[in-house]
């Protein structure tokens, strides 16, 4: 009877191996097969997830932010702060950059005006002293970040191709904020 039950279960496994392998070769299609899928939006999101602000932001909801968040390059490396929204130099300076307005200031001789490049510098710009690395991003409550390249030495700010020129002094405003 042993060998009965041992056949049996043999037979059975095999049938499994073979159903299982024609259905592996049945579903493949053949050769393998591309298949390409064009978004605007990621396709997994997660809760955490940041998105910039549009280019045409209403600056006035900068003081709403949760927190900012500000990159400088100091003669050790980068260096980067949170900003608390309870830290007593964040008010001055969201209230600084929602009341800036647009200048057509140039500065260092280059196109961009700012001082500072949108995403980083390379080649003439950074020759001109162009791209400091400083940056400030302002995280709103819905995650969205509205984000500014810094001309600490001007006093300007560039966000998306456009100067702005914040109501006070940005590099005190900056040095009280990393204190």
């Amino acid at each position: 009877m042993t060998r009965v039950r041992l056949a049996v279960g043999g037979v059975a496994l095999a049938v499994l191996l073979a159903v299982g392998a024609a259905v592996g070769l049945r579903g493949s299609g053949g050769p393998t097969q591309n298949t390409t899928t064009t978004t605007e939006r990621a396709a997994v999101t997660s809760p955490y997830d940041f998105t910039e602000a549009a280019p045409d932001v209403d600056l006035s909801v900068v003081p709403e932010a949760k927190f900012a968040s500000l990159t400088l390059q100091t003669a050790t490396g980068v260096k980067s702060y949170l900003i608390a929204v309870d830290n007593p130099a964040f008010p001055p300076l969201a209230r600084a950059v929602a009341g800036a307005s647009k200048s057509t200031e140039e500065v260092g001789g280059g196109a961009k005006g700012a001082g500072a490049s949108d995403a980083g510098a390379t080649g003439d710009e950074a020759s001109r002293g162009e791209a400091s690395g400083a940056t400030l991003t302002f995280v709103m409550p819905d995650r969205t970040t509205v984000t500014f390249a810094l001309d600490l030495e001007h006093g300007l700010l560039r966000r998306k191709g456009v100067t702005l020129k914040p109501a006070g002094d940005l590099a005190a405003l900056v040095d009280a904020a990393v204190r």
